[in-house]
């Protein structure tokens, strides 16, 4: 019976994914919002490791109707081979604009979002660490300030938007440094049963979306920091501002 079920699963037809449309909008969402080279992935792994909540990494799925939804469900469902996750956080992290609900269509469903920001020089040398030496994508200094500046507005806008107990702003470096009395703030926040341990288990998705680097393999949240390549010498003043701003509000 599992077996049949298992099969029908499959989250990659929408006629299927329709049908769990109602079911999807009576599950309980968490959204981490950060931008790329924000220790998003670091996050998902730990959230992913809590028992109360199921994620399978970042999807790179663009949250575009109720279908996306009940896809992200059905696809946690077929990781996790068990329906009980429609009883259990479904978790996604989303570090694009083009990707993120719309406000109409957020309005549908149950999410508590975690906004995750990284200071912009670090994030930027980051960036351009891990992708400008891409050969089949060129990734330019440019790219990545676009990329920050749009994405860090965006967080504000949406921060603002939203009622004070359905978001928490998460300062990336707290994860690292604070990493225990970040993890309780997120529990509290999310209201599970027992609290987020900094350690988490590797999956068959780890290293292959998200972070690609090592130091998503080592299972644990660690201050050991990857070795840059790039060093930002621009003035990214706007950008500080636009960083303590969101930090603040």
């Amino acid at each position: 019976m599992f077996r049949l079920k298992y099969l029908a699963l499959r989250p990659f037809k929408n006629g299927i994914a329709k049908l769990f449309i109602r079911k999807t909008q009576q599950t309980n969402f968490v959204f981490i919002f950060g931008h790329m080279r924000s220790r998003s992935s670091l996050l998902a792994h730990i959230l992913a490791n809590h028992t109360e909540i199921v994620g399978i990494g970042e999807t790179n799925r663009v949250y575009g109707n109720d279908v996306n939804f009940a896809k992200q469900v059905l696809a946690c469902a077929y990781h996790e081979k068990s329906m009980q996750v429609f009883n259990k956080y479904i978790l996604d992290q989303v570090n694009h604009n083009h990707m993120t609900p719309q406000e109409p269509l957020l309005l549908n469903y149950r999410i508590k979002y975690i906004l995750l920001a990284r200071p912009p020089k670090p994030a930027i040398e980051s960036m351009m660490t891990a992708f400008g030496q891409q050969k089949n994508r060129p990734f330019s200094l440019q790219n990545a300030i676009e990329h920050y500046e749009k994405r860090l507005q965006f967080l504000l806008d949406f921060k603002k938007s939203k009622d004070q107990d359905t978001v928490l702003i998460i300062h990336s470096d707290e994860l690292i440094e604070r990493s225990h009395e970040t993890l309780k703030r997120i529990s509290q926040f999310l209201c599970l049963n027992k609290v987020l341990e900094p350690e988490y288990a590797i999956h068959d998705y780890t290293g292959k979306r998200g972070d690609t680097t090592p130091s998503i393999f080592k299972g644990a949240i660690s201050k050991e920091t990857t070795i840059k390549s790039f060093k930002l010498n621009d003035d990214i003043t706007k950008l500080d501002i636009l960083f303590q701003t969101l930090m603040a509000s």
